[in-house]
């Protein structure tokens, strides 16, 4: 495969690439402290990444403490050109999509839709296509039960810093208003920007955009931030795996998080009920490597998994870490 987009990067640039990963706050000075660099040049490695636009960074949300959760959708569609167009712009602009991907594989595209009632699939599903008159000749849905994004190992190889963010279903949730979903609203779509910024933006204080992030954080509604690397920039292609397995445990469910926290190539790990129990994003340099990865995970859970389902990642549309429902379905 070749990469039209490729960058050459330096052991520098990655090495702060796996320090700003999972950093709240983007500090050159703290990073060359820690990394035994000078402040400049870190400013001048991070001027480069986002002049080449190498990631974009994201707040981690947890949406189950605001009374929703995530589901899967993997789907095939059927229409004309005009059709599809209308098809993809439904799905980007639908404020209840958190991720929205054009694949190739089994299926061709994959959605992340925020609910806090199974029905609300079947409305949305029903919506895309009285909206854009295609057709859906194959789906396969699931629930999302769990989601960390995993330190990308292959940055910095002997980094210390190995930390994740994970969220789970069936916590305690915390009451939240609009104020609240139209400042992390914000915080996505203005990642960089100061509480000043985000509160000229919406029309509010800075001093209530703090004191609301405060409180959403106190609260782990907010539990940071995280990027996503655009992975053809460094030379690798984004593949998904779906995971199908044979008597689903506690201990199982345990090791192939681990599995996904000690392998270099995985950014985000998925434990699912519904059709397939896990899923995992590797970002490989070539399909040989895709090759090995299924091997070694066949390998460490050989006699538990039934199928894998290997799908590429071709287009991303969307990418939001907040999500919301129609207020009158909630």
């Amino acid at each position: 495969m070749v990469f039209m987009n490729k960058m050459r990067l330096s052991t520098i640039e990655l090495a702060i690439l796996s320090e700003i990963e999972f950093a709240d706050v983007i500090s050159p000075a703290t990073i060359a402290r820690r990394l035994k660099m000078r402040t400049h040049t870190v400013q001048r490695a991070l001027s480069r990444l986002r002049e080449h636009q190498v990631y974009i960074r994201r707040p981690f949300i947890d949406i189950h403490r605001m009374g929703l959760r995530w589901c899967a959708i993997f789907m095939s569609l059927l229409g004309d050109e005009g059709d599809l167009n209308t098809a993809t712009r439904f799905i980007t602009n639908h404020p209840s999509v958190g991720w929205f991907s054009e694949l190739h594989g089994s299926f061709s595209i994959g959605i992340a839709l925020a609910i806090n009632h199974p029905k609300q699939v079947d409305t949305f599903l029903k919506e895309l296509i009285r909206e854009s008159d295609v057709r859906i000749y194959k789906k396969s849905i699931a629930f999302r039960l769990a989601i960390m994004d995993c330190p990308r190992q292959y940055l910095a190889p002997h980094a210390a810093n190995r930390a994740t963010h994970f969220i789970e279903d069936g916590v305690q949730g915390v009451i939240t208003d609009s104020s609240d979903e139209a400042i992390l609203q914000a915080l996505t779509e203005l990642p960089e920007s100061s509480t000043r910024e985000i509160g000229a933006h919406l029309g509010m204080p800075h001093t209530t955009v703090d004191l609301r992030l405060r409180k959403l954080r106190a609260n782990r509604v907010l539990l940071g931030h995280s990027l996503h690397i655009v992975p053809e920039k460094l030379g690798r292609q984004l593949h998904k795996l779906l995971v199908f397995t044979h008597d689903k445990s506690e201990k199982l469910s345990l090791g192939m998080r681990r599995f996904a926290v000690k392998h270099p190539d995985v950014s985000h790990f998925i434990e699912n009920i519904g059709e397939w129990d896990f899923e995992f994003n590797v970002e490989v340099r070539s399909l040989e490597d895709l090759r090995k990865f299924e091997y070694s995970l066949r390998a460490e859970f050989d006699s538990k998994i039934h199928d894998i389902v290997t799908l590429g990642l071709s287009k991303l549309y969307s990418l939001r870490r907040i999500a919301v429902v129609n207020p009158l379905t909630r």
